[in-house]
């Protein structure tokens, strides 16, 4: 498990490449997060004005302001009391990016 909080890293750019097996981001604000395949859920919580590259599992967003998420996901994203969202297809490519998936982490339905 881990948790991206932007309390303490504001106006950051985020890089999570490994393995990841629950992610949390909470608190952010102006970051951009980029991680690689996230095996289960992918939680986002009060976040303003962010940018989040992910796959996942389960997608959930809550209390979010002005987030554009590049999203692959097995399952429809769960969105509460959030605004301004904006949503594109996952996007990132980089060298150990098969190495770090588990199996049947890649293949992923469009719910954009």
């Amino acid at each position: 498990m881990i948790t991206a909080s932007g309390t303490r890293l504001p106006n950051a750019f985020i890089y999570l490449l490994d393995h990841i097996n629950t992610l949390f981001i909470d608190e952010c604000k102006n970051c951009s997060i980029i991680a690689g395949p996230v095996q289960t859920s992918l939680f986002v919580r009060k976040c303003t004005n962010c940018n989040i590259l992910a796959s996942c599992q389960q997608y959930r967003m809550r209390d979010c302001n002005s987030v554009t998420t590049f999203l692959a996901c097995t399952s429809a994203p769960i969105i509460e009391s959030s605004s301004e969202l904006k949503f594109a297809p996952y996007q990132l490519s980089y060298p150990e990016l098969k190495v770090s998936s588990s199996p049947g982490c890649m293949y992923f339905k469009c719910y954009i």
